[in-house]
Parts: structure tokens; sequence; C-alpha cells
């Protein structure tokens, strides 16, 4: 039996990378021969449960009593490989050091396209990542973009690093919800700096119908988005964490991502075609990976979005022809190619059949 441990650090609601793993976690628990374990703080598991794999509510404060309760629990479970499924930090590097000396496989995943300077990272974040890149058997990266960048700023071994075959979705956690689509626009995404939100608030600004308007998320900039939402009175928009957003996209007609550097491979994104949105995204970086001109509407700036939303609501068929035209990334694009990827590539076991 190997056992694998999912170790979520990030102290926020889940996004789209935490649901990432949640969803694998679940189809790679399924295969026979593999047990799957995640460990999380109690508030991470209260905005979403899995009622199919093992859950660890990890309860030690301070960084080295957090990193003392998960190796225990390690070493007492008999976990072969443990994945850090966040970002670099201090936590993670630590750990990363401490499961290598305790002899066991550990592996990392790293997905912030954000930030792709130097100056964009704290010291203490620079030697996290240095220290877990070193320490770590696998860097999972979610593109070819990142690696680059990592491979740049804190020589990430060409023996280590990784890129992600594809976004996927569930199979069983969501199910899409057939009917009215009420909602005019969503958007679905950290409330924090890069994501967008400003250029869609900007955007609602100057679009006179009235409009239903749904951000989900949460993080940082909640207090200046409802500080804009306040003046924009002409719409009707609601502002807050969505535990499901299939829930919310399958009510919904336009999902705008409106990242600054890059839309992927944004598990968001999927969710929306799943959905049947029309996704209206940022024509930056990789994102004509998985977006194209014939499967959604791709803008640069502010007038660009608003004509797009103009058009995608008054025109019913070109939505629809642009939605139908989407679906056809999941023939890659699927959750057993990327659990496939990560057994063979990250946790170096046998594939599923």
């Amino acid at each position: 039996m190997t056992r694998i441990a999912f170790i979520i650090t990030s102290k926020g609601k889940p996004g789209g990378v935490e649901r990432r793993f949640l969803r694998v976690a679940e189809f790679l628990n399924d295969q026979p021969g593999t047990e799957c374990v995640v460990l999380a703080s109690a508030s991470f598991f209260s905005s979403f449960k899995l009622d199919q794999v093992k859950t660890v509510e990890l309860e030690a404060a301070g960084l080295v009593r957090r990193a003392v309760e998960i190796t225990d629990f390690v070493t007492q479970y008999g976990i072969s490989h443990v994945h850090i499924a966040s970002n670099p930090g201090l936590l993670s590097a630590f750990l990363c050091g401490i499961i290598r000396v305790l002899g066991k496989k550990v592996s990392i995943s790293s997905v912030n396209s954000s930030k792709v300077k130097r100056q964009h990272f704290e010291i203490r974040s620079r030697i996290a990542h240095r220290v877990a890149y070193k320490f770590a058997n696998k860097v999972d990266f979610l593109s070819d973009s990142i690696l680059e960048k990592h491979q740049e700023l804190f020589g990430v071994p060409k023996s280590k690093g990784r890129v992600s075959e594809c976004s996927f979705l569930a199979n069983k956690l969501e199910t899409v919800n057939s009917g009215e689509r009420n909602v005019d626009i969503c958007f679905v995404a950290r409330l924090v700096p890069l994501k967008g939100i400003e250029l869609l608030l900007d955007a609602l600004s100057e679009i006179q119908p009235t409009l239903n308007v749904r951000i989900c998320g949460d993080g940082p900039m909640k207090s200046y988005i409802h500080s804009r939402v306040d003046v924009l009175r002409s719409h009707n928009i609601t502002v807050g964490y969505c535990e499901n957003p299939i829930d919310i996209l399958s009510k919904s007609k336009i999902f705008v991502s409106l990242q600054t550097y890059n839309n992927y491979p944004s598990q968001s994104v999927f969710e929306a075609i799943k959905s049947g949105c029309l996704v209206i995204a940022t024509d930056v970086g990789e994102t004509r990976k998985i977006l194209n001109d014939e499967n959604s509407i791709l803008i640069k700036d502010r007038a660009m979005l608003i004509s797009a939303i103009n058009t995608a609501l008054k025109n019913d068929g070109f939505r629809d022809s642009l939605i139908s035209e989407s679906r056809k990334v999941f023939r890659k694009h699927n959750i057993k190619n990327f659990s496939d990827y990560f057994a063979t590539e990250i946790l170096e076991v046998e594939p599923s059949n």
C-alpha cells in the first residue's frame, strides 16, 4: 500500500490550487494500492469537505509546532510520499528538509504565475524557495513559464522540475445545475492583486444596462472591492466566498478571467467551461494554450472588455457557439490525464489503467 499525504499549508479558504489537489487526492484514492490523506487546518475543511478521503485537522500553532505535528503523523501513519500542495514557504521548506532526513519522498507544487521578478519575493520567501527546491524530490510547476522563471531565480535542478500536463475537473465532486442563468457575469479568484478585479470594476462603471454580477472569492482586496461596489449602484453586485464555484457558474452567462500575467491553466476557467459559461479572458502569457478566438473572447484592455461583455450578452447564438467549441478542451484537459501525470512524474508510481 502506497500512502500519500497531501499537505495544504495555506491559511485562507480553498482556491483553485487547493481544489485541484483535493480532487486528485480523491481520484488517486480510488486506485488500487493507493491511499491518500489530506492534512490542513480545521478552518480549511470547514469550507471544503471530502467524504471519500481521510482528512486530518492540523491544530498546532507556530512553524516549529506545526512541522512537528505533521512529521509525527507522517511517521506514525506510515506515509510513503508527502506532497505539499502549496507554494513554497518557510513551513514547506522546513518540512521538505525533515521529510528527506526521515528517508521518505517529498514533492511540492509551485503555481504562482504573478511573481515574475526577483523583487516580487521577500528575502525569506527567496530562502524558502531555494531550500524547498533543494530538498524536494520533485517540483510540480503549473506552467512552463513558472518553471523557466524559477530556474533563473532559484536554480531549480532540471532533474526535479516537472510541468503539469493539464488542469482538470472533478468527476464526482460537483454537479452542474441546468436551471435559469440569472447571473450575467461571474468572477472567481482569490481577491488579491493581479487577478484583474480592478479591470472588471472599471468596465462595469461604463456599462449602462443593469447587470447581475457575482464576485466569488476571499482575500486582502475584499475591503477595496466593497468600496468600489458601493459606488457602482447601477448594477446588482454580490461579493463573497463560494464553497462550490460550479454552483454559481452554472447559473452564469459569462465568466471573466482577467489576470495580469497568465490565465493558464486556471482551475476556474475549466470550471466555467464545464458549467456552460462563455469565457472572456485577458490575452496574456500562455492563455492561448487553452483559450483561442474560436472558443472564447480574448481581450487586452478595458475598452475590449466592455465591448466583449456587451456583445456576448446581446447575442445568445454567438455566445452559445463559443461555449460549444470550448468544451473540446476536455478531450485533453481532464482529471485522469492530470492524475496520470502526477502519479508518474511527481509520485513516481504506476498510473491508473
